[in-house]
């Protein structure tokens, strides 16, 4: 089913900040690393690009800003997009970027002019890259998957014939033999220009779980693997897949993957202690530390500079770079490989896109340009009884349990365990009480609002709150009622309740109408609709228990569960 999108360009504003000359160097064998912190802190730098000025562009995943970075390491945040991105891509001159909050893809221009594609509601666009045909692709990962073609003036197509409704695609990269190659929950897919559809599943292992995908030096594509066993996956143009693990540190959650200046492929580890990865085409594997323990790798690119830029999504944020050489210290094993194959019956389908035309906005959730790190708070949070409050960025709104009204947290400050959180419009760090030798844990939350709640010494949920209007249909058509006139001017109740969290290993759980999920150090979304309630895991992994089915199903990183309402 095509949609056209809702387009619009405007220019961005005045740079946030322009700031950040290089943190750290640090030597590991004849390997240079590099560090460069953000203007703005917990801003949570998710993936990164080379663009066509010659500068590098990330996402940022707790605001509707763009990351700029130079060569020489001088980073700067713009505002602009209408939602949080989460996938970016160099094609046709500009920037494109996937908004998975907003179902929405964006182009940026070097000058920093951006026009918004909408999509389809809950499609949750996530990768994206340049075709060999000349426009660009990008996943959508919600129910139906579906992949999607957009061509520099605006036109989309998708195509979900042959693939998956419950595939959860999300990686996608441009292949050496002309085709689209991307990721799945539990297979690799080929989609060719004209939209045929392939999956490849013989001889990947049933938990591996790809995350990224690229091509290599070789001819051949290679993709991580985030799940049991951890590792790198290599799959050829025909669809022989080859698994390496030895070398690959079990757990290490390996998120993204690029090919280096230097012939082989490199990619990002993000479980403690973050590292980088590099593997050959002939599967030696190298594993680096990087400089600042937990610092979180994430998305990965080859820089015009000749080094390879990763993004640390931990320690408050932050860039880093290595110069591409095997370390004489880092131990390396070459992992014998297994390949088989195995392909389906192709099949495809396309719908030409029909729509309007309209500017883009500020969106829902979105932090405004300008806002500043506040200092670290003085206070200390009581178990049980009280959390201590950090805005990052944006407007946040606490009501405390038996106040009149909402309160704007303005710097730091102690909010009662029982309140009512709106952080729709900012970014907030709450720190709270635990019992035993590790005293306090701390968590970021954003997107959406919830009623602060801690059970079992210390154990935290943030309970989404808010009134879906489904609800007000049921109960209005339930009562036989009719919507008096009064009751149509009365503010429009969500259609949808929607909450971003990420904490380290702490004592969290988020809970829906549906289902509640519980986090093992983690970064996850939540979101109730009338349907059910959707819990998506971005890294980690969450336990969510299914209210209705009474059932208990572990979601791992990439991946979704919908509990049905």
């Amino acid at each position: 089913m095509g949609r056209r999108a809702l387009l619009g360009a405007v220019p961005l504003l005045a740079a946030v900040g322009c700031t950040c000359l290089a943190a750290l160097a640090l030597a590991a064998g004849t390997s240079q690393f590099a560090e460069y912190p953000l203007p703005i802190p917990q801003q949570d730098p998710v993936a990164i690009v080379a663009g066509p000025d010659g500068n590098l562009w990330f996402t940022l995943h707790n605001s509707s800003q763009l990351g700029i970075a130079t060569p020489a390491g001088q980073v700067r945040i713009e505002p602009g997009l209408s939602s949080p991105g989460e996938g970016i891509a160099s094609a046709a001159g500009d920037l494109w970027v996937t908004e998975p909050n907003a179902n929405a893809v964006a182009r940026v221009t070097p000058s920093l002019t951006v026009t918004v594609y909408t999509l389809g509601q809950g499609s949750d666009p996530t990768g994206i890259a340049a075709g060999p045909d000349g426009n660009v692709w990008f996943t959508e990962a919600g129910n139906p998957a579906q992949i999607g073609r957009i061509t520099p003036t605006g036109t989309i197509t998708y195509f979900s014939q042959g693939l998956d409704p419950q595939s959860d695609p999300t990686s996608i990269a441009s292949g050496p033999d002309g085709n689209l190659w991307f990721t799945q929950s539990a297979a690799i897919g080929r989609i060719t220009p004209s939209g045929t559809i392939t999956e490849y599943t013989h001889g990947l292992p049933p938990n591996a779980d790809p995350t990224s995908i690229a091509a290599g030096p070789d001819g051949n594509l290679w993709f991580t693997e985030a799940g049991h066993p951890t590792g790198i996956g290599q799959i050829t143009p025909t669809g022989a897949i080859t698994e390496y693990t030895q070398g690959v540190t079990p757990g290490s959650d390996p998120a993204s993957i690029v090919a280096g200046p230097d012939g082989n492929l490199w990619f990002t580890e993000a479980a403690g202690p973050g590292r980088i990865g590099q593997i050959t085409p002939t599967g030696t594997v190298t594993e680096l530390p990087t400089p600042s323990a937990g610092s979180a790798p994430d998305g990965i690119a080859a820089g015009p500079d000749g080094r390879v830029w990763f993004t640390e999504t931990g320690n408050g944020g932050a860039l880093g770079a290595v110069t591409p050489a095997p370390p004489s210290t880092a131990t390396q094993t070459t992992a014998p490989p297994t390949t088989a194959a195995t392909t389906t019956t192709p099949a495809t389908t396309s719908t030409t896109p029909t729509g309007t035309t309209t500017p883009t906005t500020q969106g829902p959730g979105a932090p405004p340009a300008g806002a500043t790190q506040n200092p670290a708070p003085p206070a200390t949070p009581a178990l049980d009884r009280t959390a201590v409050a950090a805005v990052a960025t944006g407007t946040v709104l606490v009501k405390a349990p038996g106040a009149a009204h909402p309160q704007t947290v303005t710097s730091t400050g102690v909010v009662p365990i029982g309140s009512l959180v709106d952080a729709t419009h900012g970014v907030l760090r709450l720190t709270t009480a635990l019992s035993g030798a590790k005293h306090t844990q701390a968590a970021t939350v954003w997107g959406g609002q919830f009623v602060l709640r801690s059970t079992r010494a210390g154990r935290i949920t943030f309970d989404l709150s808010g009134a879906l209007e489904c609800a007000r249909r049921h109960r209005a058509a339930h009562a036989g009622l009719v919507r008096t006139a009064v009751a149509r001017h009365q503010r429009p109740k969500p259609r949808k309740l929607t909450l971003w969290a990420r904490d380290d290993h702490g004592q969290y759980s988020t809970r829906g109408y549906n289902s509640v999920a519980t986090v093992r150090g983690t970064w996850w979304k939540t979101v109730t609709s009338c349907a059910g309630t959707l819990t998506y895991v971005k890294r980690g992994v969450v336990s969510v228990d299914d209210l209705r089915r009474h059932r208990t199903v572990l979601v791992r990183a990439g991946h979704r569960y919908f509990a049905r309402g």
